[in-house]
């Protein structure tokens, strides 16, 4: 179990395609994208430790896992490498905003008002990002579980710095960034909630909590990362920013997507 080095908390709307995109890259075979059982996923939302042991049957070799039920409050943090968990944030009422365009792009007709409000009082779509990191909406939990358990967090608005950032941390050559995976909703246009008082709080209100913890991280946490990196990073951005923005997406090997589509997939079905 001890093994792994990396445990990525794919959080919705944050990039997080591209990460897994350079993950599933770079260490191929041993990446795993874990995900719970179908038979527990109305009663055990979170990945647990159950769930690595049964990955492992198809990934013998497992070197990190990822996914959207990666979290560390579920257990699995006692049993992993310490600091082996890593994220990556997004401004909260940018992520807002893509998250309910996402679940609305099938809408036959263009947004209202109403459901902009509706989507912002709804429990399951507010402050998703400490959430995500501390299973409640508490900053100082969701902060604490930064400094505590988090070896890494990147944040979108400084993509290219973020993947020098992991690249380094990971111990990866300047090689394994793979050019952006981008996962975008469909584009209809988003409703001009800036211009509407009362949106323009709800939105801010839903996010209250996240605002507060990407505030912790934009200025404290990002900062002392790039600081540790040292010149060396510095210099490797240039190069960094135009192998990642390049436009032909280097293709994932073969092998890996037959484990995960034709062996690890299948085991999710079985008792």
């Amino acid at each position: 179990m001890h093994s792994l080095r990396y445990a990525f908390v794919h959080i919705p709307k944050t990039a997080g395609s591209s990460v897994r995109h350079l993950l599933r890259c770079a260490y191929g075979a041993a990446h795993c994208d874990i995900k719970v059982p179908v038979a527990r996923r109305h009663t055990q939302r979170w990945v647990t430790v159950r769930d690595i042991r049964r990955a492992r049957f198809a990934y013998p070799q497992l070197a990190g896992i990822c996914g959207h039920r990666v979290t560390c409050f579920s257990g699995i943090e006692q049993v992993l490498p310490e600091r082996c968990f890593f994220t990556f944030l997004r401004d909260p009422v940018e992520r807002f905003l893509s998250h309910f365009q996402h679940f609305h792009c099938r809408m036959d007709r263009p947004f209202q008002r109403e459901d902009l409000l509706k989507y912002a009082a709804d429990p399951g779509n507010r402050n998703l990002q400490s959430r995500w990191l501390c299973g409640r909406q508490d900053v100082a939990a969701a902060v604490e579980a930064i400094e505590r358990h988090m070896g890494l967090v990147g944040l979108t608005s400084h993509f290219d710095e973020s993947l020098i950032l992991l690249m380094r941390w990971l111990g990866l050559p300047e090689s394994a960034v793979s050019p952006i995976m981008l996962n975008p909703a469909r584009k209809k246009a988003i409703l001009p909630y800036r211009e509407d008082p009362r949106l323009r709080d709800a939105v801010r209100e839903a996010n209250a909590v996240d605002l507060a913890v990407y505030d912790h991280v934009v200025t404290n946490v990002f900062p002392r990362q790039w600081m540790q990196a040292g010149e060396e990073a510095v210099s490797q951005r240039s190069a960094v920013r135009e192998r990642s923005h390049h436009a032909q997406a280097d293709g994932e090997a073969l092998w890996p997507r037959f484990k995960r589509n034709v062996i690890y997939k299948p085991l999710l079905h079985l008792p």
